[in-house]
């Protein structure tokens, strides 16, 4: 692999894995069209653990946090204590609750993504999915979204992870989805962000073990080379950029430009499936 191609997977990686478009479905794309894939195991697991490193930079205060209260919780319950629930002690639990369905979810899907990956019928399909949804985050249905999530309740946060699952379907992007499904269920836009990039720390370590163990089961190169540690730092800048344009975009009620982006994308990968 050239520095160059290792360069452009990065700066993809890092844009698509925070901007509401799908990294799946892109990679899917340039499978289907060019044959370009990520590269080898050693390689993809590399720029995921820079986009990674991009969400614990930006929200490292929240993630110190919420670890520090939820070790305190469970002191307390060690000790028989009577809890009432902190802000960072209800967040972490509502990360690990919404987990369960992402992971449930995300493995049933899995063992069809071979097949999804190569239908650019699906993906076209998904793609328009994401733009609709994309497109009424900037439209407040309930008036003002107002509640924080640590209000949100159990059966809402669940809804938000298994949304988060679906998003393993190529064309459904992950962070616009669990914004999308958080804003109509009456979350506020800054928490409804929030949540959904803290909420991708646990779904994205796991994926990164994950490709480490099919380092290991497929012999793939493991090779820490020039190309390794570029694309580990553009897709690390790349990451954290998205995610701050993300957030000024949705403050900005400007998070529906890629819907238009996405429509054009689905229409083209669907007309692709019948020529």
């Amino acid at each position: 692999m050239t520095l160059f191609k290792a360069i452009i997977l990065a700066i993809v990686q890092g844009i698509t894995e925070f901007l509401p478009i799908s990294s799946s479905g892109h990679l899917a794309i340039l499978q289907i069209l060019f044959n370009v894939k990520e590269g080898n195991v050693f390689f993809s697991q590399v720029l995921h653990f820079g986009t990674l490193l991009s969400i614990l930079l930006v929200y490292h205060k929240q993630v110190i946090n919420m670890i520090v209260e939820f070790f305190k919780m469970l002191g307390s319950l060690i000790k028989r204590e009577k809890i009432e629930l902190n802000h960072y002690q209800k967040l972490a639990l509502y990360i690990i609750l919404a987990t369960i369905p992402t992971v449930i979810i995300a493995l049933f899907i899995e063992k069809y993504l071979d097949q999804l990956y190569m239908s650019s019928l699906i993906i076209g399909l998904c793609f328009i999915i994401t733009a609709f949804m994309i497109y009424f985050i900037d439209i407040n249905i309930h008036g003002k979204n107002t509640m924080r999530i640590t209000n949100a309740g159990v059966p809402k946060v669940l809804a938000i992870g298994a949304v988060q699952g679906v998003a393993a379907l190529p064309g459904i992007s992950r962070s616009g989805s669990t914004i999308f499904i958080s804003h109509i269920l009456g979350i506020n836009k800054k928490d409804a962000v929030d949540f959904s990039f803290l909420l991708a720390i646990p779904a994205m370590l796991g994926g990164f073990i994950l490709g480490l163990k099919d380092i290991f089961k497929e012999g793939s190169q493991v090779s820490f080379d020039i190309n390794a540690i570029v694309g580990l730092i553009v897709s690390f800048i790349t990451g954290v950029l998205a995610i701050r344009l993300i957030k000024v975009l949705i403050k900005k009620k400007k998070f529906h430009v890629f819907s238009y982006y996405l429509v054009v994308l689905g229409i083209i990968c669907i007309v692709l499936n019948f020529i």
